[in-house]
């Protein structure tokens, strides 16, 4: 609940999958001071975290929920 991360993967429309040892970036924001009152979506992804050092765990570990995210949705056919 208090970031946002992406990560920027070549996909494959053939096969409908991402493939994640090609990735173009990733993002990650922390919004922990984020009431949701209004406040701009911009105020809390001025600065990308995703390369400190300081958040390696973190990225680690939502980069394996995302994965498991999109390994787990249905493959609908070639795009």
């Amino acid at each position: 609940r208090e970031f946002r991360y992406t990560e920027w993967a070549r996909w494959d429309g053939a096969s409908q999958t991402p493939d994640w040892n090609t990735l173009a970036g990733r993002e990650l924001y922390d919004h922990s001071n984020d009431t949701g009152s209004g406040t701009c979506f911009d105020d809390f992804e001025n600065t990308n975290l995703a390369n400190m050092a300081k958040h390696a765990t973190i990225v680690s570990k939502l980069s394996e929920q995302l994965h498991a995210l999109v390994e787990s949705q249905p493959k609908t056919g070639p795009l």
